[in-house]
């Protein structure tokens, strides 16, 4: 059994609605069209991304390319949304492109627009992190594998949040 949990580097502060977003994400169907013939799908998807920059409201320079996969018909492209060098959980948005027409034809967006981290000094380790993801779990035994935590930010309706994403796999 495998538990990823985020705990907030604030312990006090609660997370009412942290995934207020995701409401807003879904796929979205569309004809975009290379410009030219002979663009790789990595620069057709930055192109799409720049037309579409201002309408779903994103920095272009947050973004990088976390997957690339290729299917029989279509090219697979999923940016990850990050703020410095952390990750924001969940703000990706997943490109589409037919092989055949060089044309990206859907997207699926789940992007946080124009993120404003909620500035917070770090209040916990991540020793205690560890610790507050065992005690939330109710871990009584012993782990398949190490913990694995990392450091990232988590929207809610308040701007980000820091928190450590905290992966366990306890055997009971």
């Amino acid at each position: 059994m495998r538990f990823r949990l985020a705990v907030p580097l604030l312990l006090a502060c609660s997370m009412p609605a942290v995934n207020a977003f995701a409401s807003e994400s879904r796929i979205h169907k569309v004809w975009y069209p290379s410009p030219l013939r002979s663009l790789s799908p990595d620069q057709l998807a930055t192109s799409f991304l720049k037309s579409k920059a201002s309408e779903l409201d994103f920095d272009l320079s947050t973004l990088r390319l976390i997957k690339s996969q290729e299917s029989l018909l279509a090219n697979h492209l999923v940016y990850q949304q990050f703020v410095g060098d952390l990750p924001i959980a969940d703000a990706t948005i997943s490109i589409s492109i037919l092989k055949a027409q060089q044309t990206v034809y859907q997207y699926y967006n789940s992007l946080a627009a124009r993120p404003s981290p909620v500035m917070v000094k770090q209040t916990i380790s991540l020793d205690q992190a560890y610790d507050a993801a065992w005690a939330y779990v109710g871990v009584q035994d012993e782990l398949f594998q190490a913990p694995e935590a990392e450091l990232r930010y988590t929207q809610t309706d308040h701007g980000l949040v820091l928190v450590y994403s905290v992966d366990l796999s306890p055997k009971a």
